[in-house]
């Protein structure tokens, strides 16, 4: 065990030594003042482990996976070397955990932590990933949530003699600013007000959202705006049921999900209540 701390602990260290200096060496001719927390944890990753392993086919789609995830929860579409970065300071965190935790047993001479180390390691970049992907799983049921909202006023307004990009300028102005459905759908409308094609705003705008529900509410404004004529409204109170119905989906869902999170807290009070009721019978038979 204190062999293989050795070696952790010596790749570590090596590793990272190697990755300072080139780094130090180009802050110092930049100008800038160095981030410590970059330069150990992310530069190692960076230049060592994904710049060799970006070249299979695994790598390439996990780096995929999360450029894609940064670019719905940005407000301008993150630059590859960004999710590159991103990734890195995971796969790093990882890095010093097991380096720094060989290094401890190294020093204290209890190689039992060691393990703890390694699993570190291996938890770190998953629940950086995962957690980037619960962000994103987020975003998409807020979307959800308010796609139904939207389509309800924009009914209304367009009912009452709204023009569709007037009733779309007035749902994005009265929406809530974080919420990325109104945030989008500002940044359509403003980009429709300084001269783009209203349809190729409207496909940005479900494009960035990257919700399949955006997109179909996206192509029947598109098909009733081009076409026109009084179904117009009609056929937005049709997806507007099933949009409704989509919302009661995901209400079910986050019930089930939030009944199986109680599960287990519920029976380990259970039995700590069974094992508090039934002690004083079990001590009294003794």
């Amino acid at each position: 065990m204190f062999f293989l701390a050795m070696l952790i602990a010596g790749g570590w260290l090596s590793v990272t030594a190697g990755a300072l200096m080139p780094a130090l060496r180009k802050a110092r001719r930049s100008g800038r003042p160095a981030d410590w927390r970059e330069l150990l944890l992310a530069e190692p990753a960076d230049r060592f482990l994904i710049g060799w392993a970006g070249r299979f086919a695994p790598v390439q789609t996990l780096l995929a996976s999360v450029h894609a995830d940064l670019q719905r929860l940005a407000d301008r579409p993150p630059a590859p070397a960004e999710s590159r970065r991103y990734l890195a300071h995971a796969v790093g965190s990882g890095m010093a955990a097991a380096g720094l935790t060989a290094v401890l047993a190294l020093a204290s001479g209890t190689a039992e932590v060691l393990p703890v180390g390694l699993l570190a390691a291996l938890l770190l970049p998953v629940s950086r990933v995962r957690a980037l992907r619960q962000r994103v799983e987020e975003r998409r049921r807020a979307v959800l949530r308010e796609l139904p909202e939207l389509l309800s006023v924009l009914m209304l307004l367009v009912g009452a003699g709204e023009s569709l990009q007037n009733a779309l300028h007035r749902c994005a102005t009265e929406g809530a600013d974080g919420h990325p459905l109104y945030r989008e759908l500002k940044r359509a409308m403003h980009a429709v007000r300084n001269g783009e094609p209203f349809q190729i705003a409207m496909d940005g705008f479900a494009r960035r959202l990257g919700v399949q529900e955006a997109s179909v509410l996206t192509s029947a404004l598109l098909l009733q705006y081009r076409k026109g004529g009084s179904d117009f409204v009609h056929a937005l109170r049709e997806l507007s049921f099933s949009l409704w119905e989509k919302r009661k989906s995901l209400a079910r869902i986050r019930g089930e999900e939030a009944v199986s999170k109680l599960s287990l807290p519920l029976t380990l009070i259970f039995f700590v209540l069974m094992v508090i009721i039934g002690s004083p019978a079990i001590l009294g038979f003794r």
